[in-house]
C-alpha cells in the first residue's frame, strides 16, 4: 500500500505554467483585493474599486492577447492535465472578459442611482468571470463543476443584489433554487460518467467510452445535458429566465446574458463534442429537438412581450437555440463558428442593454416600451445606436448577428447532412419572426409619441465606452471579420 501511494505521488505532476495562468492570476487577486479593500474606502475614494476591476480586465485581456500572439499553437496542461489551457480556452476568456468589462463600465453611475454597495458588485463580478474562465480550460470535469459553482454562486448574489427590492429578492431565490436543481443533476450526470469510464478526465473519457457500453454513459450524458441546458437557457429549462432577468437590476442582467451563457457553452462544447463524442449519434438527435424547441419557443414568447428588458429575455433563449445548431454539427468549422456567434451576440446584446440601462436610469422610468417613445426624436444618436444592436440582434447585414448566423448555418449545411439542412430552415424562419419584435423597438423610439414628459438621460463616461466598444464590435464583427481570425481560425476539434 505505501509503495502504491509512493508511486502515485512520485508520478504527480501539477506541471504549473505561470505565465500560461496569468490571466485568472489578475482576476481572481484583483477579486480577493476588491473585496478587502473596499470597507476601507469612503466617499467618492469608492470609485478605486471600479477602476481596480477595469483595469484588472483589461490586464487580463492584454496578457491573453501576448499568449496567443507568441504561443499560436499553444497547449498547456496545467494541475496534473485537470486544467488546460489552449487558443480555444482563452478565446473564450477573451469573451468572458469583452462581457465583464462592458459590465463594469456601464454600472458605475448606475449602482449609485440603484443604491448598490460597489465593492461587492465588482469582486462579485470578478469572481463570477473567474469561474467561466475555469469552465473553459476545465480538462477535467470536476473542475469544469468547480468552475460552474463558483459562476453561480456569484450569479446568485447579483441577482439579489438590490436587496431591499422585492423582485430581486425573487430572481435570487428562484435562480438559487433552480440552479442547486441544475447543478444536482449536473454532478450525477459527472458519477454516472465516472461509473462507465473510471475517469473524470475530458480526453480519458472519450478514450474509455469508445470500448465500453454506452448505458452508463448515455444517462450521465443526459443529466450532464439537463444541469448545463439550464445555465444556457434551453428550452424545456428556460423557466427560470424571464423572472431572474427581469427581477435582477439590469446590469446584471446584461452580464447575465452574455458571459455566463458563453461559458455554458464552452461546457457544452468540452462535453459533448469531445469527452462524449463517441456518442455523437444519439447525441444529435437529442440536441437537433433541444435547438429547435429552443429557438422557436424563445422567439413565440418574445412576440408576447410589452416590456424591452423582458423581451430581450425571451429573446435570449432563441439566441441559445441557434448556437446549439453548433453543437448538432459536431464539426471543426461548426464549434469556431459557435465561438464567433458568442463573441458578436455580447458585443450587441450589452450594447443594448445599455441604452436600457440609460432609460431606466431617469427619475420615475423603466423599461417598457411606451419609455421608448419618442426616444430617436430627442437622441438621434441613441435611436441610431439602438436600431443597429436590434437589426444586429435580428441578424440583419452588415452587422454582428449576421455574420454570426451566417457561420453557424454555413456550417451546418457544409455537413450535408439532411436534417441539419432542415434545422437552419427552421432557424432562418425563426430569425424572420424575430425581426418583428426587434423592429417593434425602433418604430416606437422613431414614429410613436412620447406619452410622459420629458426627462433628460445622463451620459456617464463609463456608459460612453461601452457604447463605442459595443458599437464597434457590432460593426466590425459583422463588415470586416478578418479582424478577427484568431477567432475564426480556432477549433476545439
Amino acid at each position: 500500500m505505501q509503495e502504491t501511494v509512493k508511486t502515485i505521488l512520485e508520478n504527480f505532476s501539477l506541471n504549473i505554467d505561470l505565465v500560461a495562468l496569468m490571466p485568472e492570476i489578475i482576476i481572481c487577486g484583483m477579486a480577493l483585493i476588491t473585496m478587502i479593500v473596499e470597507p476601507f474606502l469612503k466617499g467618492d475614494n469608492k470609485k478605486v474599486v471600479m477602476h481596480l476591476a477595469w483595469l484588472s480586465i483589461v490586464a487580463a485581456l492584454v496578457s491573453i492577447y501576448f499568449i496567443l500572439t507568441s504561443q499560436p499553437n499553444l497547449t498547456s496542461l496545467q494541475f496534473a492535465d485537470a486544467y488546460r489551457i489552449d487558443s480555444y480556452s482563452l478565446l473564450f476568456k477573451a469573451i468572458f472578459l469583452i462581457g465583464s468589462l462592458l459590465t463594469v463600465f456601464i454600472s458605475s453611475n448606475f449602482l449609485k442611482f440603484k443604491d448598490v454597495p460597489d465593492g461587492e458588485f465588482y469582486s462579485l463580478i470578478l469572481f463570477a468571470t473567474f469561474g467561466m474562465m475555469n469552465m473553459a480550460s476545465a480538462g477535467d470535469l470536476i473542475v469544469l463543476f468547480i468552475g460552474l459553482e463558483i459562476m453561480s454562486l456569484s450569479l446568485y448574489v447579483l441577482a439579489g443584489i438590490l436587496r431591499r427590492s422585492v423582485y430581486a429578492n425573487e430572481a435570487s431565490l428562484k435562480y438559487f433554487l433552480m440552479g442547486a436543481f441544475a447543478s444536482g443533476f449536473l454532478i450525477f450526470g459527472i458519477a454516472f460518467i465516472y461509473g462507465a469510464t473510471g475517469t473524470t478526465s475530458i480526453i480519458d473519457v472519450i478514450q474509455s467510452s469508445e470500448i465500453l457500453s454506452n448505458t452508463y454513459l448515455m444517462i450521465g450524458a443526459a443529466m450532464v445535458m439537463i444541469g448545463l441546458g439550464f445555465k444556457i437557457g434551453a428550452v424545456p429549462f428556460h423557466m427560470w429566465i424571464p423572472d431572474v432577468y427581469t427581477g435582477s437590476i439590469t446590469n446584471v442582467t446584461a452580464f447575465m446574458s452574455a458571459g455566463p451563457k458563453a461559458a455554458a457553452f464552452a461546457a457544452f462544447f468540452q462535453v459533448f463534442i469531445v469527452a462524449l463524442r463517441p456518442l455523437q449519434n444519439e447525441l444529435e438527435v437529442v440536441l437537433w429537438i433541444l435547438s429547435a424547441l429552443t429557438m422557436t419557443l424563445g422567439n413565440i414568447l418574445a412576440i408576447t412581450q410589452n416590456d424591452v428588458k423582458r423581451m430581450l429575455a425571451y429573446s435570449s433563449i432563441s439566441h441559445a437555440g441557434y448556437v446549439l445548431i453548433a453543437l448538432v454539427a459536431f464539426t471543426p468549422a461548426a464549434t469556431t463558428a459557435g465561438l464567433y456567434y458568442l463573441l458578436c451576440y455580447t458585443v450587441m446584446n450589452i450594447g443594448a442593454f445599455t441604452i436600457l440601462i440609460m432609460v431606466e436610469a431617469r427619475e420615475n422610468s423603466d423599461t417598457n416600451f411606451s419609455s421608448f417613445a419618442g426616444m430617436a426624436r430627442r437622441y438621434p444618436f441613441l435611436g441610431i445606436l439602438l436600431t443597429i444592436f436590434m437589426i444586429s440582434l435580428a441578424g440583419f447585414p452588415p452587422t454582428a448577428g449576421f455574420m454570426g448566423k451566417f457561420l453557424v448555418f454555413k456550417a451546418a449545411i457544409d455537413t450535408g447532412s439532411t436534417s441539419l439542412i432542415v434545422l437552419v430552415v427552421l432557424a432562418v424562419i425563426n430569425s424572420l419572426v424575430s425581426v418583428y419584435y426587434y423592429l417593434r423597438v425602433v418604430v416606437v423610439m422613431f414614429m410613436v409619441e412620447p406619452e410622459l414628459e420629458y426627462r433628460p438621460i445622463n451620459f456617464a463616461t463609463g456608459i460612453i465606452a461601452a457604447l463605442v466598444i459595443s458599437m464597434g464590435g457590432t460593426l466590425l464583427l459583422g463588415i470586416y471579420p478578418q479582424l478577427f481570425a484568431l477567432f475564426l481560425n480556432t477549433s476545439l476539434i
